[in-house]
């Protein structure tokens, strides 16, 4: 996805957060999405970093890489359906 801006990425990453769990409470099941559509603002970027996962200075698009890869290997160990745009609590 190309976003204009940082406030930009920020809104549309809500609102299909949003749409994700609206989806998720009628069907059960979470969207499927190529890449997560996670704006990297300073606090994913900074739990980035606190788990040595990227570094200072790391492309907003690989961090992303790193979020939707994380999950999909969570995904495949748990057997369920691990969305990087949903909390896990």
């Amino acid at each position: 996805m190309d976003y204009s801006g940082q406030r930009e990425k920020k809104t549309i990453a809500f609102a299909v957060k949003a749409f994700d769990l609206a989806a998720f409470c009628s069907s059960q099941r979470y969207l499927e999405f190529e890449e997560p559509p996670i704006a990297v603002d300073f606090h994913v970027r900074n739990v980035t970093e606190i788990l040595g996962l990227a570094h200072k200075g790391t492309p907003d698009d690989e961090v992303r890489r790193l979020w939707f890869q994380l999950s999909a290997e969570l995904s495949e160990k748990t057997g369920k359906r691990i969305s990087p745009l949903t909390p896990a609590f």
